[in-house]
């Protein structure tokens, strides 16, 4: 009864470990772009209750100037997104998901996102 259990372990752990296919690694990185893009655009609201805690003489004490600021970014974002069908038939999927992490990548490091050090000790900036 034991070896038995230990077969079917063996057989489930086995198949638990295929390599990575191309279809299952780019729905991998499209949901990874999916996730950081909705962490980049609703980290504002957060960054804004600090902004106007931390600075009430430049942003003044009320949210709503500053997210006023915030739907100027969803505008843009939204106006960004239209020739995304177009640009995808023209350059490929591959070079717009390249695109997106080489630039947001860009991005977030500029932004200063993560500005802590590693597990190894080194710093990102």
């Amino acid at each position: 009864m034991e070896s038995a259990r230990v077969g079917t372990t063996r057989r489930i752990f086995r198949a638990s470990v295929r390599p990575m296919t191309a279809a299952t690694r780019q729905i991998c990185f499209v949901n990874a772009a999916h996730a950081l893009t909705h962490y980049s655009l609703l980290i504002l609201a957060t960054a804004v209750l600090a902004m106007t805690q931390q600075e009430p003489g430049v942003f003044g004490t009320a949210y709503g100037p500053v997210l006023a600021l915030g739907t100027g970014m969803f505008v843009v974002y939204g106006l960004g997104a239209l020739p995304m069908g177009w640009l995808a038939g023209r350059f490929g999927r591959r070079a717009l998901m390249a695109a997106f992490f080489l630039g947001g990548g860009r991005r977030w490091r500029s932004a200063g996102w993560p500005a802590r050090r590693s597990r190894s000790g080194c710093r990102w900036r």
